[in-house]
């Protein structure tokens, strides 16, 4: 059963900055992915670097690739290393 719901956490995009971007750059520098992780810093701001990493992290799970952070991105964030059953 996933614990992400959509009231949980915004629908984030290029432009966005607080809390809940810092929490998404953190799960994203958790899950194993390429090359832009490589260049985001958690500062909070939803800038190229981050939508880079969305898109590269939505990619590798066969996600619709937008960059932008909604609920089904939220889900895939969220699943912990393993068994795919077990989320944050």
């Amino acid at each position: 059963m996933n614990s992400i719901t959509q009231t949980t956490l915004p629908t984030l995009k290029n432009g966005n900055s607080g809390v809940a971007v810092k929490i998404l750059q953190r799960l994203l520098m958790f899950q194993s992915i390429s090359v832009p992780r490589l260049f985001l810093k958690i500062d909070g701001n939803f800038g190229q670097a981050t939508e880079a990493a969305v898109k590269d992290f939505q990619k590798s799970r066969g996600l619709s690739v937008d960059g932008v952070v909604g609920l089904k991105t939220w889900q895939e964030l969220s699943a912990l290393p393993g068994d795919g059953e077990e989320t944050l």
